[in-house]
């Protein structure tokens, strides 16, 4: 039985993240070697460990990715430079890879772990910021505004 992380992650009126609930049971996870954990495991393990060391407060998300300020330019810079450094690109399909190279050139890989990073922050205004950089490249325009759908055709074995 698979069992939710969080039971609700709700924000207060300065939009800082608030736990309500964590599954973390009686593991020392301060003593954990993230390396060690699949990756789906290792937020669980850092939040945990935060709890247990009392870490864990309103400002745990300032804490999370070294900020005073929970943005989204942090966030998915952070995200696109785990992409990069994580995700094995040369294990893409060939259509896959030569596609993003036509668009990119030597670039590729570093764009297109940029546009995955924008995935679920497309109704922002930074978003529509970054896109609008593209609009007079209408080759990479579309191959950004698809990306979405050009990754669910792409290999799906993250690490």
């Amino acid at each position: 039985m698979k069992r939710k992380f969080f039971h609700s992650l709700t924000f207060d009126a300065n939009g800082d993240a608030t736990l309500q609930s964590i599954l973390c049971g009686n593991t020392n996870y301060n003593n954990i070697n993230l390396n060690s954990l699949s990756t789906n495991d290792r937020f669980k393990a850092i939040i945990c460990a935060m709890n247990q060391n009392g870490s864990l407060n309103s400002e745990w998300t300032h804490n999370l990715f070294n900020t005073n300020a929970f943005s989204i330019t942090t966030y998915r810079s952070k995200l696109q430079q785990y992409i990069l450094t994580t995700h094995n690109f040369n294990n893409e399909n060939t259509a896959f890879k030569d596609e993003a190279i036509a668009v990119f050139g030597i670039n590729w890989r570093t764009k297109l772990a940029e546009a995955v990073s924008w995935i679920g922050l497309e109704s922002t205004i930074e978003y529509t910021n970054y896109i609008n950089t593209y609009s007079i490249d209408i080759p990479k325009f579309l191959h950004i505004s698809n990306i979405r759908t050009k990754i669910s055709t792409a290999n799906n074995n993250c690490p």
